[in-house]
């Protein structure tokens, strides 16, 4: 008698008490008794192999003779894995409706084809195993992250995953891919009891407790993805199981080695267009780089129509936003996704993620936080409250800045009525606020480099903006010298002759140099608008400063006001654009 006979009573021997001497479990029990032989049958003409066979009929006749009495007898127990259309849908990022159409399209081709279902050789068995990879993938994902329903995750299917697939390794030990999927599945779900809470709710991974994470299935995929990589080229399971590997070996999360995983999710985009790779590479460059540079990437994502208005690009660029410090961009973004999400537990973590942003902006006004019931609510409004004087000390600069360059052009306008410029009062006090200007503009293109992120990029605008506004001070220094030395215009004529006659000082301090600090201002405001971390209208206004500039000293009022539009009212927490929220 095969193995898988210990599963069925011989006939007329009494059935167990409870739920397992039902109607229904009698029913499965003859439905099982019936199917065994033939499914044993199939498998060995298919693959050839009795032992393997029979160890895989025994392991699902198990699994269904404990599961379906208790959730009935699948109706089609041919569909792919066990997962609805919607199911499937949702893992291909397309509509529901469009699915079930490609799937009616294959049945009608195998019908009409007639294709026996035998094992192929060569170049076809090799698409064949990777459909099954991919069958098996998905079965896993949907188990590990459900789309939808009130619990995070479906263990009975990310379980069925890892079962068909330990099968399909044992079946082609020498593919490489099929080891690495088997090591993704491992190494994934060895997280699964850290990822909910009380209640069942969401934990990041980064807040997870890592203590409570399976260690001997970490060892297990570890283990099996170090013995696979070496044989050759890696394929996209195996890349993505040492992805999972360095989140997996870390202690903690400030331990984890994001530059490897940039260069993995790197390496993984080679193998051709994948928007959830994309989007996951897009995590590993703000990690690495900043958000800002992470959200560029993000606003290309966006073209692409299956994730334009999917939650999971929506929580991401959330998260970035949150990071930046735009609590009121990012906690429309948490709620634009939490509205598009069909999973209860990611709707009630991406809702508290915006509630807790809302209430730190309700504490700055001085208002109680909605609701408060929570102590990490409590230390967001104390984090919040901290925050205030810093706050406002930017919103000065943002905003002293541009309105002392109006005062400045003012005062020059007064001090030319009598057709010439300087010595006197006007030119002096003008000048002292084109100077103060100068220095307010250091902190101004600091702060924007903190809102892109700190990255390369950022670095460098901010940079040359500073050049910039070192070579502006050195002309005003050289003015104000020049207006408090000189008796009257004619003297201040021959100074500056001789000062801008000293090689390289006409174009360093007086042409060329302080140019660089609008070409800063204006390089930061594109890129942050880019990345949608400041409006688009910002930028514009930044520009058009740059370019009145061009006209002369003459235009200065002009570019003044064009400045004060540009950076105030300052784009503090909570004040970023609404293009923004997606």
């Amino acid at each position: 008698m095969s193995r898988a006979g210990f599963l069925f009573r011989p006939k007329g021997e009494s059935a167990p008490t409870g739920r397992a001497g039902s109607t229904a479990h009698h029913g499965v029990e003859d439905l099982l008794r019936a199917l065994a032989p033939q499914v044993l049958g199939a498998l060995v003409r298919r693959y050839g192999s009795f032992d393997a066979a029979e160890d895989a009929v025994q392991e699902a006749l198990l699994a269904a003779a404990l599961q379906w009495p208790e959730t009935g007898v699948p109706q089609a127990p041919r569909a792919a894995g066990g997962l609805s259309t919607a199911q499937i849908a949702a893992a291909f990022l397309v509509p529901e409706a469009t699915m079930a159409q490609r799937i009616s399209r294959a049945k009608r081709a195998l019908r009409a084809a007639g294709t026996p279902l035998a094992r192929p050789g060569g170049s076809a068995g090799a698409a064949r195993l990777a459909a099954a990879r991919h069958v098996l993938y998905l079965i896993f994902n949907e188990g590990y992250t459900a789309t939808g329903g009130t619990a995070l995750t479906a263990p009975e299917l990310s379980t069925e995953a890892i079962r068909l697939t330990r099968l399909l390794h044992r079946l082609v030990p020498e593919d490489a891919e099929t080891a690495g999927l088997l090591a993704l599945m491992l190494l994934t779900d060895a997280r699964r009891p850290a990822r909910t809470g009380p209640n069942g709710a969401l934990v990041p991974l980064a807040e997870q407790d890592r203590g409570l994470w399976d260690r001997q299935l970490i060892a297990e995929g570890v283990d099996l993805i170090s013995r696979t990589l070496p044989r050759g080229q890696a394929g996209p399971y195996q890349l993505q199981a040492a992805i999972a590997a360095v989140h997996d070996e870390a202690e903690h999360t400030d331990a984890t080695d994001r530059p490897q995983i940039l260069t993995l999710y790197t390496l993984l985009e080679r193998f051709g267009p994948n928007p959830v790779i994309s989007l996951n590479r897009a995590i590993a460059l703000a990690m690495v780089h900043g958000p800002a540079a992470g959200l560029d990437l993000l606003a290309r994502l966006e073209s692409d129509p299956r994730l334009a208005r999917h939650h999971r690009l929506l929580a991401t660029r959330a998260h970035l936003l949150d990071l930046l410090g735009h609590d009121e961009a990012a906690a429309h973004a948490y709620r634009a996704a939490a509205a598009r999400t069909h999973s209860a537990p990611e709707r009630r973590h991406l809702t508290h993620r915006a509630q807790r942003l809302e209430n730190g902006r309700r504490a700055v006004r001085g208002l109680p936080p909605r609701g408060e019931r929570e102590m990490g609510r409590v230390g967001d409004v104390h984090r919040a409250r901290r925050g205030e004087d810093r706050g406002m000390a930017k919103t000065f600069v943002f905003t002293a800045a541009p309105l002392l360059v109006v005062g400045y052009a003012g005062l020059r306008v007064l001090d030319g009525l009598d057709g010439e410029r300087g010595p006197g009062p006007a030119w002096t006090a003008g000048h002292l606020a084109f100077l103060a200007a100068l220095v307010l503009f250091v902190p101004v293109l600091w702060e924007l480099r903190r809102l892109a992120g700190r990255g390369p990029f950022a670095t460098a605008t901010a940079g040359v903006g500073l050049v910039g506004a070192v070579c502006a001070m050195a002309q005003i220094s050289a003015d104000l010298a020049v207006g408090a030395l000189a008796a009257d215009h004619e003297a201040m004529r021959a100074m500056f002759a001789r000062i801008q006659g000293v090689p390289g000082v006409d174009l360093v301090v007086y042409t060329a140099g302080p140019v660089l600090l609008y070409v800063g201002l204006l390089a930061s405001f594109c890129h942050l608008a880019r990345v949608r971390a400041v409006p688009v209208w910002r930028a514009v206004a930044v520009g058009l400063a740059v370019l009145v500039s061009l006209l002369g000293p003459d235009a200065l009022p002009a570019v003044g006001l064009l400045l004060c539009a540009g950076l105030a009212p300052y784009p503090r927490r909570g004040s970023a654009p609404a293009a923004a929220h997606g």
